[in-house]
């Protein structure tokens, strides 16, 4: 009787557990990086994302104008220091973010306080809340943006964002 191979080539001497390892890595990377890479493409190919939304061009002068705009003068210096306690390494972040809790606090001294607290734990919440309020309440959240508005109005939407917080920045 003929005997056949049970293999066409000769494996390595190798455990199987040492086998079954390697091959479960390969399995995890190849997982693992799809998922990670999967967004990516998928948020690139996408024709309804948001345009890009201006950036102000506001300086610590601006801060002072508009403590001394909407607050009594008695306040400015607690309101300064309020705003104080928000660092950040970047200085046009800590201008918008102070100018944004600002604006958000209408010139309430305690409700500066309450924004400062939100903006140290994540003053991304804090810009776009006083900066782009259109587009605030039109996405539900930041990684799923609405699906039934057109570009135009995506772009109205930014449009009256810029021009609410340039005319409340320019009062």
């Amino acid at each position: 009787m003929n005997q056949q191979a049970t293999h066409v080539f000769p494996l390595p001497s190798m455990k199987t557990n040492s086998l079954v390892a390697i091959v479960g890595v390969l399995v995890l990377l190849s997982v693992g990086a799809w998922s990670a890479l999967k967004g990516r493409f998928s948020a690139r190919k996408s024709s309804r994302a948001w345009p890009r939304r201006p950036l102000p061009d506001v300086t610590q002068e601006d801060v002072g104008r508009i403590v001394r705009r909407d607050f009594p003068a008695a306040q400015f210096h607690d309101v300064i220091a309020i705003l104080g306690e928000f660092d950040n390494k970047w200085e046009s972040t800590r201008i918008r973010v102070r100018l944004a809790a600002l604006k958000l606090a209408d010139g309430n001294l305690d409700a500066v306080k309450k924004q400062m607290a939100f903006a140290n734990q994540d003053y991304r919440d804090v810009i776009v809340a006083a900066a782009y309020p259109g587009y605030w309440k039109a996405t539900p959240s930041v990684r799923e943006l609405p699906r039934k508005l057109s570009k135009k109005e995506r772009q109205q939407i930014i449009d009256a964002d810029w021009n609410q917080y340039q005319d409340w920045l320019r009062k």
